[in-house]
């Protein structure tokens, strides 16, 4: 038996191994007009195993610069397209650096602190009181969902003076909409009720059903 790991990698892995396989027969078959026909049905095979390549209006071209890439740049054979494989690039990209910018109160988010510093910009008081508040109504929603718990306007006027450094803070009287979110374990609660209640039901039925005998 023959491991994948000691087989050559897969160019494209979405056509598999045998797609491969029978690009690099067609490649080595000695005449133009049989890898002419081997092509043209290789290319009829990955349309089939890539419907959604089927899309795009250049679905052909694109299989056949699939086909190029798998069998290398060393292929002669007829292709109805130009095929300029130093355009396409089966290497992976290289991976994305994480954020690594400190939060200061993680439940926030960090979408909090940007709106807060544009808040801080405004010269506007009144325009800056608005914002204020919309801000505090935003963090009172994310606390809840964060915690699964009540929190009062001061605990949040609070953190909203700490991340602004004291430049923002809620008007006096202002009175923030409440956000009510389900605790998660009475969530569960209820769907594990509804799972064993439908247990329970078939099987009342099915006991009833044989009491009768």
């Amino acid at each position: 038996m023959q491991y994948n790991t000691s087989r050559p990698p897969l160019t494209i892995s979405e056509y598999g191994r045998g797609v491969q396989n029978l690009i690099l027969i067609a490649k080595d078959l000695p005449t133009k007009e049989e890898r002419n026909k081997a092509c043209q049905t290789i290319i009829d095979l990955m349309a089939h195993l890539a419907p959604a390549a089927k899309d795009s209006s250049d679905y052909k071209q694109k299989l056949w610069t699939h086909l190029f890439a798998i069998a290398g740049e060393q292929f002669d054979v007829e292709c109805p397209y130009d095929i300029n494989l130093e355009d396409y690039s089966t290497k992976k990209p290289p991976r994305m650096p994480y954020p690594q910018q400190r939060i200061k109160l993680r439940h926030y988010g960090k979408v909090v602190e940007k709106m807060i510093d544009s808040a801080m910009k405004t010269e506007d008081d009144g325009l800056k009181n608005t914002l204020s508040e919309s801000i505090g109504n935003f963090m009172k929603m994310a606390y809840t969902i964060y915690h699964q718990t009540a929190v009062s306007d001061d605990e949040i006027n609070e953190d909203l003076r700490e991340l602004s450094n004291g430049e923002l803070a809620l008007k006096e009287g202002v009175v923030l909409p409440s956000h009510r979110v389900p605790h998660q374990a009475t969530l569960m609660q209820q769907n594990r009720k509804g799972h064993h209640g439908g247990k329970n039901k078939n099987f009342k039925k099915f006991g009833r059903k044989n009491n009768r005998y």
